[in-house]
């Protein structure tokens, strides 16, 4: 997790991604498996403010202070982990704001204070660039998840079983793979590393939002 101002939560954090996808024919099939890559953690929150616990005289830890939350818009792991501290927030007595960016943008916007806390960071990898722009003005508080990948999916019946095939095999899936945010970490690592490494130049690298990702998957899946 990102923070610009590490005053309202102590220890927190979440990050994850939504993976790039292809759509590939077997035999007279078109079916897709849309695999989710996350690279996350959590830590407990240990209370912004007084001790709840403390008695009566305890005060609430946000009084009505206003706290903007960050969230890309579409990944379904940030916007879980971002309502779930809406609600935790709210209950210590702050005023909750959840405002909906990609990538680029919101870590712009923690740097500037536009923004207080984002939940979705990928680090130190996918979000590496984000972190040595923007990185002296933020706070790391950790992660909740240290066992994912990025990836690049295929329908399980598929004709090719890894990266290292796809070149050779690109018309079974229309030359096309769909991606996600332009501004995502995830798209900078598919065109700069995973195309030209592998030999996918002449593929279509198509990106526009996770939400038309998923829905071309389900498309193809449902042809």
């Amino acid at each position: 997790m990102t923070l610009a101002h590490s005053k309202f939560i102590k220890s927190a954090a979440v990050l994850s991604v939504l993976g790039v996808a292809l759509t590939g024919c077997a035999d007279d099939n078109s079916d897709a498996d849309d695999e989710e890559a996350e690279d996350a953690d959590v830590e407990t929150d240990e209370n912004g403010g007084d001790d709840a616990e403390a008695g009566d005289d305890a005060e609430v830890g946000g009084d009505g202070e206003e706290i903007t939350l960050s969230m890309f818009a579409g990944w379904e792991e940030g916007i879980v982990a971002t309502h779930l501290w809406e609600i935790l927030l709210e209950e210590e007595g702050y005023e909750v704001n959840i405002e909906e960016s990609e990538a680029g943008v919101a870590y712009a916007g923690l740097a500037n204070a536009d923004y207080d806390v984002n939940l979705d960071a990928w680090l130190p990898i996918t979000h590496e660039s984000y972190w040595e722009e923007y990185g002296d003005d933020l706070e790391d508080l950790g992660t909740w998840n240290d066992e994912v990948y990025l990836t690049i999916a295929v329908n399980e019946d598929a004709p090719i079983e890894s990266l290292e095939e796809l070149a050779d095999n690109a018309d079974e899936f229309d030359n096309t793979i769909y991606g996600i945010e332009p501004g995502a970490g995830l798209t900078d690592a598919t065109e700069n590393e995973v195309i030209p490494t592998y030999g996918l130049e002449d593929m279509d690298f198509i990106t526009s939002s996770t939400s038309a990702m998923i829905a071309e998957l389900d498309s193809q899946m449902s042809a």
